[in-house]
């Protein structure tokens, strides 16, 4: 993705108006990076799932100097990480010295669990446990090219949502949770690692047209499968902030899409499309905070949007239509309750003023938005009250944006050849 990013990197002078054939220079892919360490939010409440079985207990694993170092406690378990990863290293021209080079950091955007208790008749009760992990890369840069002042870019975000199920007979202790909270952030973060391994070594050249995941919108008011998404997390973080684990909440469905999209891309091998990574999710206050402390560079913004007017770049814009649950099937011990999604996606470019609708061959608006549909089932016991865990309700989400990034992607190998406003 070293030609994506440098889109970013190197300006927008490329992107002429006048040409239909765009050239990505390759400026970013000769610079090295170094790692600068592993967030999380430092402004997590101490009761936080986060903070409880992850931070704390990795605080006790490094030396007491880094105690006050928000974000150094998670250096230690993205260190382990990493060295298991040298192709990553390779890719990412990772170096030690952080004199040169651009800064690498990884993250945990989330980190949380839901319990359950299973019971089904004449046989033991079965404790279950969803930790759903968040792990974040990004790269940027404090120097960007063609601007009269220097300000702090992002040339490169990924994000990688995990929910893993853990099931056993008995009550789950503290500790037993800390050891799968690491097990779990370790698996995320060497998912993340091996996505942008893979975008690293992106080797396009040339594109017709530049797009990117720029809006994910959620129903308003919530569906009742959605809210309990944000009242899990916000219990989780021992918080009544939902204004931000909605935008959380949001940038992991805007992530999610823009993966589909990019592997449906290069499932059909579609090099003369080029898809620039979305919004970075240091973005968010708190987080950025952290982040521009641990820079020293507090007067600092980060720059993750082109400017599609001087480029031939399009915005795909996404988001759930509905969701609801039903029940499929039933007898006297129990039902079986189905979570569906419904997502949709459209492609616009803004035109001065007025937003266009792409692409211009289609002339019916219905045809120019792609929906998608995703399922994923749970029992529920007879008398007993349970609704459907995170990884449940995400699971269908993510089903229904995978079949959402191939009708996207139709649109966009439509949208590739056209050029300018209308």
């Amino acid at each position: 993705m070293h030609g994506r990013r440098a889109i970013l990197k190197c300006g927008i002078a490329a992107f002429a108006a006048t040409s239909v054939n765009i050239k990505l220079t390759r400026g970013a892919s000769s610079q090295s990076t170094y790692f600068a360490g592993c967030f999380y939010d430092g402004s997590a409440s101490p009761d936080s799932d986060l903070v409880k079985y992850l931070v704390m207990p990795e605080r006790g694993r490094i030396a007491v100097s880094l105690a006050n170092d928000r974000g150094g406690e998670l250096r230690s378990l993205a260190d382990e990480v990493l060295q298991e990863k040298p192709a990553f290293a390779k890719a990412a021209l990772l170096g030690n010295d952080q004199k040169t080079g651009n800064p690498l950091f990884l993250g945990i955007l989330r980190a949380m669990h839901e319990s359950i208790q299973l019971r089904q008749p004449n046989m033991p009760d079965e404790f279950v446990v969803v930790i759903s992990i968040t792990a974040t890369l990004d790269v940027v840069t404090s120097s960007a090219a063609m601007r009269n002042s220097n300000r702090f870019e992002s040339l490169h975000s990924l994000l990688f949502v995990t929910n893993q199920a853990v099931k056993q007979r008995t009550p789950f202790t503290d500790n037993e949770l800390v050891g799968h909270y690491r097990r779990v952030a370790n698996e995320a973060l060497a998912a993340v690692i091996d996505r942008g391994t893979e975008e690293f070594s992106d080797i396009r050249e040339r594109a017709k047209a530049v797009f990117q995941v720029t809006l994910f919108k959620l129903p308003d008011p919530l569906p009742s499968e959605l809210e309990q998404l944000i009242s899990s997390a916000t219990n989780a973080d021992a918080s009544t902030d939902r204004t931000s684990e909605i935008s959380r909440l949001t940038s992991e469905c805007a992530h999610t899409l823009s993966f589909a999209v990019r592997d449906e891309l290069s499932r059909r091998k579609a090099l003369d499309i080029a898809l620039l990574p979305t919004q970075s999710p240091w973005t968010s206050g708190r987080a950025l905070r952290v982040l521009q402390q641990r820079l020293q560079l507090s007067d600092s913004v980060i720059l993750d949007t082109p400017d599609p007017s001087k480029m031939n770049g399009y915005e795909i814009r996404g988001g759930v239509v509905k969701t609801w649950s039903q029940v499929v099937s039933g007898n006297a011990i129990g039902q079986v309750i189905q979570v569906s999604v419904q997502t949709g996606s459209r492609i616009v470019r803004q035109c001065g003023e007025r937003l266009e609708q792409a692409p211009e061959s289609i002339v019916d608006p219905v045809k120019k938005i792609g929906m998608a549909y995703g399922q994923r089932t749970y029992s529920k016991i007879e008398g007993f009250e349970r609704l459907a865990t995170r990884d449940v309700v995400v699971g269908a989400l993510r089903d229904s944006l995978l079949d959402l990034a191939k009708q996207t992607v139709d649109l966009m190998q439509k949208t590739a050849p056209e050029f300018g406003c209308s």
